[in-house]
């Protein structure tokens, strides 16, 4: 089966919730979608799509750096069904060093956008505090 082209697979991300306390883990689900004509192939593990948060311009957290889980897991998609990959984020500033001592994310307002190497989700804003 051949991979999907860059331009058939719709990336799109969601949040059960608008608003968490800093205590809690934000968790999103990336669906992802093929609008390609047959089946195809697309690689969801953890190296190959991702999440990034963002407060402002300023990068706070990507799911890549640290990814968790399989680094390469391809999977089949069919036209018109979402696969759905969760990632969640423990709230921490990503660090040089993996695992390494995180600082606490501040209270505010952040912005997470689901992503692979050619496309980009929808950008979903959240609060934290």
């Amino acid at each position: 089966m051949r991979p999907c082209p860059a331009g058939d697979v719709v990336l799109s991300l969601f949040s059960s919730q608008a608003a968490y306390s800093l205590r809690q883990a934000p968790e999103f689900e990336v669906d992802v979608v093929s609008t390609a004509s047959r089946s195809c192939t697309f690689n969801i593990g953890a190296r190959h799509l991702w999440v990034q948060i963002t407060a402002g311009s300023l990068r706070v957290w990507s799911s890549d750096e640290c990814a968790e889980g399989e680094a390469s897991l391809v999977t089949e998609l069919q036209r018109g069904v979402p696969t759905v990959v969760p990632i969640g984020w423990d709230g921490q500033i990503s660090s040089q060093r993996c695992p390494g001592p995180g600082t606490d994310a501040p209270a505010g307002t952040y912005t997470a956008v689901a992503s692979d190497s050619s496309s980009s989700s929808n950008a979903l804003a959240f609060r934290m505090g």
